[in-house]
This record gives C-alpha cells, sequence and structure tokens, in this order.
C-alpha cells in the first residue's frame, strides 16, 4: 500500500492507487540539487561524518529509502523491518491487535488506512500467528509475502528537509515530484536514520484522497467497496464475518 500505497502494497492492487497518489501530489517542477541524488541502488555509501542538515547527511536518508526498496522488491522481511522507525512497527502492531479484538462497530468507523489494513489482516494471516506475533513480525511477514509497497519501486528519493531528529524527504516518479511535506518521515533512532511508512497516509494526504478515489470506482459505499477490494486481493469471496473479531469475547 504512495499510501497507504507506496508504503503498503496490502492495502492496494499492484496497478492502482500508489502511482496514483504520487502524481496527484506532485508539483510539475522541481527546485535544488537534491533532486538529483539517489535514484537508484547504485548510490554510493556516505562516509564519514556529516553535521544535520549536510549533503553527507541528506545522502544517508535517501540509501534509507533506497534500501527499504531493495528490501521491499526481494521481499526481504528482515532486512526491511531494519530500515522502518519505531512508530511502523507501532502501527503493525496496532493493527495486528485491532484484528484479532475490534469489534465491527468500531472497525466501520476507524480511518480508511486503519480499516483497510484490519480488513487486509483478517483475510490474509490466520488467527493462531496473529495471536503469536507482535507488530514487527507481522511487518515481516506481510514483506515476505509481498504485500507490502511494490509501488515504491517506481519512485525516487527528491528533496530532503531536516529538522533536529526528524527528516522529510520528498520523492519523485519521471518528471512529477511530491514535496517533502508529502512525503515520507525518518527519525533518527538507533542505528541511524529509520523510515516511517505510515507517514504517507495522513487522512488528508494527497495518496489516501487517491486511495478513497479508486474505492469510489469500485462501489460508491466505501465499505462495500473494501470487502471487494479484500477480495480482488485475495482471490476469493469475503463474507460479512471479515468485520468481526477473530477472537471472540468470552
Amino acid at each position: 500500500m504512495l499510501a497507504a500505497c507506496t508504503a503498503l502494497g496490502a492495502c492496494t492492487r499492484e496497478t492502482g492507487t500508489g502511482s496514483t497518489g504520487s502524481g496527484a501530489s506532485a508539483s510539475s517542477a522541481r527546485t535544488g540539487p537534491a533532486a538529483s541524488g539517489g535514484a537508484s541502488s547504485s548510490a554510493p555509501a556516505a562516509s564519514g561524518s556529516a553535521e544535520p542538515g549536510s549533503a553527507g547527511e541528506e545522502q544517508r536518508i535517501r540509501e534509507v529509502f533506497v534500501q527499504y526498496k531493495e528490501a521491499i522488491a526481494k521481499s526481504k522481511g528482515e532486512a526491511a523491518a531494519s530500515l522502518v522507525s519505531e512508530k511502523t512497527i507501532a502501527y503493525f502492531e496496532q493493527m495486528r491487535v485491532a484484528a484479532l479484538t475490534m469489534p465491527a462497530a468500531e472497525v466501520k468507523q476507524s480511518p480508511l488506512m486503519d480499516r483497510t489494513m484490519i480488513l487486509a489482516t483478517r483475510a490474509r494471516v490466520a488467527k493462531g500467528e496473529l495471536a503469536r506475533w507482535h507488530g514487527r513480525e507481522l511487518f515481516v511477514h506481510a514483506v515476505d509475502q509481498g504485500w507490502v509497497g511494490k509501488e515504491a519501486q517506481r519512485l525516487a528519493p527528491d528533496l530532503i528537509t531536516i529538522d533536529g531528529t526528524t527528516a522529510s524527504l520528498g520523492l519523485r516518479a519521471g518528471t512529477e515530484t511530491v514535496p517533502p511535506s508529502q512525503g515520507f518521515k525518518l527519525y533518527q533512532e538507533a542505528g541511524g536514520w529509520k523510515l516511517d511508512v505510515i507517514s504517507v497516509a495522513r487522512a488528508d494526504s494527497a495518496s489516501m484522497k487517491a486511495v478513497q478515489k479508486e474505492l469510489a470506482q469500485i462501489d460508491p459505499d466505501p465499505n462495500r467497496a473494501l470487502v471487494k477490494l479484500i477480495e480482488m486481493l485475495t482471490g476469493k469471496p469475503v463474507g460479512p464475518e471479515i468485520w468481526e473479531p477473530l477472537e471472540r469475547k468470552k
């Protein structure tokens, strides 16, 4: 699934909203020299120390995104997990618990991103595995299965802004760009800069608006559209029980 899309291909069709999301928020003109670095996995590794905001620091941030793309492309969950932020793992933990326990009425009132993640998780992962795992295991499994972020392959890192221990990463695809304010957040954590893949899925972001637009093309009712989307993802019928928690309260 950009989004739910760039970040979480589990939420969308491979040909769908990721590319639409990037185009919808793109500016037709790029500015500054930062647009040139990190477009491929051959980008050279930064060496030595660098002050925050320096070219070396920006290069390290680009490399995190490039390495994440490589891990996603090769369905290497552990490698991808080592590059994402604590916030990303915490979100997957939240969705794991919600898939197990959240009642139907609450799911239907949840933000679109959460609703999609909960339903997709219920449809794709066995209850026993969800009960054993934590958020990191769910993320690793999703990447290993090729459910996450395939749309990111068409994107390259672009302009970067750094504010202390937080960075904002702009994106480009061909001649179109997404400014840093609409792109990914990265945070300095143990081991260096870590990518928050959930940060592009804000409810008011262009990428989520693109998801809403695609769902409206599937069905005018967003919840019916989500069920139909899950059926497309899994290749099998989905009944109304998808809305119910996997673990019933005793």
